[in-house]
């Protein structure tokens, strides 16, 4: 009964269907990832190009290894379906090497992974709705966030994460549901913002930090909290650092930059 009570609590934050607006399509966000001290800091960039597709970089230097991360999304629930990871190339696309498949019916998620030394195959349960992926640094809940029909209720989601340190039959991961409580108003940097306390399950039932949301966009402004979600992180901070309009042409533009004036494959 009581999962049932909080799957139609989150009909009613999360609507269908799932994009109200724009929802941020055609837009780019920049964020800076880091733990909250600000050290280990590395630029993730999220592109939206239509309403069913996430795309994400994450980066360092010029000219080093980056990740491209894409999403599919079901539009009528607002659940990211199928999430293809993979490097950034020189041409700007994506080389996958792995998948995550979202089986809607069972509430688990399959993960794929083709390395070098062999193909992996994990599954975890993700019975909460809607469900992220922890690693795809909240560009999935950016999707879902601006089709909210009451901005400042409180929402909850499954939390799933990828943490391949360890046994790798334990590298997929299923912390539990985070709950975002509404604190108020605030002024973040000049924006008007919501912020939010989260906590829940997926801290171990403990308090997991703090959310800022824009108040007239619905996009993440910036998030502190207690789990990291990448190994070699003590804890998580993610703090946007510009919003601009995009288009496919700025993406690939933006992609390519990240190789300009680099040496040539050795």
């Amino acid at each position: 009964m009581k999962r049932l009570a909080l799957a139609a609590a989150l009909a009613t934050t999360f609507t269908s269907p799932a994009f109200a607006g724009d929802g941020g399509v055609g837009r780019i966000l920049t964020y800076t990832r880091s733990n909250i001290d600000g050290s280990v800091a590395e630029t993730i960039h999220q592109y939206r190009p239509a309403p069913d597709r996430v795309l994400v970089t994450k980066r360092l230097e010029p000219c080093t290894n980056a990740a491209l991360v894409t999403g599919e999304i079901d539009v009528a629930s607002g659940e990211v379906r199928r999430i293809v990871a993979g490097r950034l190339n020189r041409e700007g696309g994506q080389d996958a090497f792995g998948d995550i498949v979202l089986d809607p019916a069972a509430r688990r998620v399959d993960l794929t992974l083709r390395l070098p030394q062999g193909e992996i195959q994990l599954s975890v349960g993700v019975p909460d709705r809607p469900w992220m992926l922890y690693d795809f640094d909240l560009a999935d809940l950016n999707s879902l966030l601006p089709a909210r029909a009451d901005p400042q209720a409180d929402f909850s989601f499954g939390m799933a994460l990828l943490w391949p340190d360890g046994d790798p039959s334990e590298a997929l991961r299923y912390p539990g549901r985070l709950d975002a409580r509404l604190v108020g108003e605030e002024t973040w940097r000049g924006r008007k913002a919501l912020r939010f306390d989260v906590g829940g399950p997926a801290f171990d039932g403990g308090e997991g930090g703090q959310l800022w949301i824009d108040a007239a966009g619905g996009y993440i402004l910036e998030a502190r909290w207690s789990r990291p979600n990448h190994p070699g992180y003590r804890d998580f901070r993610m703090t946007l650092d510009d919003n601009r309009p995009g288009g496919d042409e700025a993406w690939t533009a933006l992609m390519l930059s990240h190789w300009q004036g680099c040496p040539p494959p050795g």
